[in-house]
């Protein structure tokens, strides 16, 4: 589990969630969310997808692809 400088952006009781792996090889890339000052379990949403990404407790991580990004949405 590795936490690369996320960009976050709050917005009334929820966040979006930019993750960036900046390596070479793939790799999980997160965040713990009360680190960043969000409830311990929200919901998420991949934006890219456009679909639903299930509830996230404690923390929130995906794969990622070498130098790969993900945007995400939690309440």
């Amino acid at each position: 589990f590795i936490v690369e400088p996320p960009v976050l952006l709050l917005n009334n009781g929820g966040a979006y969630l930019a993750l960036f792996n900046t390596g070479g090889k793939p790799r999980e890339v997160g965040v713990d969310l009360k680190a960043v000052g969000l409830p311990a379990s929200v919901s998420v949403r991949d934006l890219w997808a456009r679909g639903e990404a299930g509830r996230a407790a404690g923390r929130f991580s995906v794969q990622l692809s070498p130098h790969g990004a993900g945007l995400y949405r939690l309440r």
